[in-house]
């Protein structure tokens, strides 16, 4: 098996009437990407795309060698803390934490 050689991890929001200010405005920080529904982001590589949906996504630096546990603590520091604004968010949006884990070599 090969060794684990990168890790990254975002903290994403998706939905059809998200906009990005107010997401802002309740974690208290601004996303890596914000987009609202048919809104043009750039991709990492500069590529323009067009939102299906609007999303909020805020991306920890890549670690090389892994680190996930500073990754997710980078994540959510600057975050707030009051479960109520996070408890309305997963009631309206789709949220989730993406994690990636990247090999050495292929497998």
């Amino acid at each position: 098996m090969s060794a684990l050689h990168k890790t990254s991890a975002s903290l994403r929001f998706f939905g059809d009437d998200l906009d990005p200010v107010e997401i802002t405005s309740l974690l208290g920080a601004p996303p890596t990407v914000g987009v609202r529904k048919g809104g043009v982001w750039l991709t990492a590589s500069g590529s323009e795309k067009v939102a299906r949906r609007g999303s909020w996504r805020l991306k920890a630096a890549d670690r090389s060698p892994g680190d996930l546990d500073h990754q997710i603590m980078e994540l959510f520091k600057p975050l707030t803390s009051d479960l109520t604004v996070w408890n309305d968010l997963v009631c309206r949006f789709d949220g989730d934490v993406f994690l990636g884990l990247f090999l050495q070599e292929f497998n």
